[in-house]
């Protein structure tokens, strides 16, 4: 009830938005699935390594513990399936050209995402030792 107050919404409108997204969450997901399978592209078992390698890397965790967890909670299937929608995604932002609605080609540039902006150091240390002080990360014990 707060959160419907807060933002001035009813629970029919609340679930209007919810429904909307889900519905564009999958048929984006659907989409991707398609563009992979009629562009017939797979993900190999060496490019699902070198992706847990990554996660341990980035998690700071050993890789055979990372390697271990997928193993246990059957991760690799879903690990295979986010890489193979997200090669598609590739295929199509390198084949595909994008129209605007008067049916003009998009300048592909316009589509890629911003470069990200050089941070001075002094503001780096802080947010970073703010970021120390609010630790607000998992357990080391908990799955990731």
């Amino acid at each position: 009830d707060g959160y419907l107050a807060a933002t001035g919404q009813s629970i029919e409108e609340l679930r209007g938005q919810l429904r909307e997204a889900a519905e564009q969450s999958v048929r984006l997901d659907l989409g991707l699935r398609a563009v992979a399978d009629a562009e017939s592209l797979e993900v190999d078992d060496a490019d699902l390594q070198a992706d847990a390698e990554r996660t341990a890397e980035r998690m700071d965790l050993d890789p055979g513990e990372v390697r271990g967890r997928l193993d246990r909670s059957g991760g690799w299937s879903a690990l295979r399936a986010e890489r193979r929608k997200a090669m598609a995604l590739d295929w199509l932002m390198e084949n595909a050209t994008a129209i605007d609605p008067d049916g003009a080609a998009v300048d592909p540039a316009l589509l890629a995402p911003p470069d990200l902006i050089d941070v001075p150091q002094d503001v780096a240390e802080t947010v970073s030792s703010e970021e120390d002080a609010d630790d607000h990360s998992p357990p080391d014990d908990e799955t990731p």
